[in-house]
């Protein structure tokens, strides 16, 4: 996708990598990467239906669209972070690739919800 004005936000996703020797105990060290996504489109999803139980919280989810290919699939896990509109997120689901008949509008789609501070 190229940038629009409907693929107009840009992303970055963050991940921790191994990085070189283990500690003194055994353990992997780890440091972060961030890895820039431009072209890409965030769209809040409405919850319409009735919660279970009266106590029951609904976290706000966004859908995210993004450039077809494994890029997003290799970096998304589940201690990945998300940094989007000055807030930060955590990914909701697998990323997985959205493929049209015609392939002209193939891309990559994910869930993301808010990271509580």
């Amino acid at each position: 996708m190229t940038p629009d004005g409907i693929h107009g936000h840009t992303l970055t996703i963050i991940t921790k990598v191994v990085d070189g020797e283990t500690d003194e105990y055994g353990q992997p060290q780890y440091t972060t990467r961030k890895t820039v996504l431009e072209g890409c489109n965030v769209q809040p999803v409405a919850v319409t239906d009735l919660p279970l139980f009266e106590d029951a919280n609904h976290l706000p989810q966004w859908k995210c669209f993004s450039h077809e290919g494994d890029l997003v699939a290799r970096l998304l896990t589940g201690d990945s972070r998300i940094e989007w509109n000055g807030r930060i997120f955590q990914p909701a689901s697998a990323a997985y690739d959205y493929v049209t008949a015609d392939g002209i509008g193939n891309h990559t789609e994910w869930w993301m919800t808010e990271v509580a501070s």
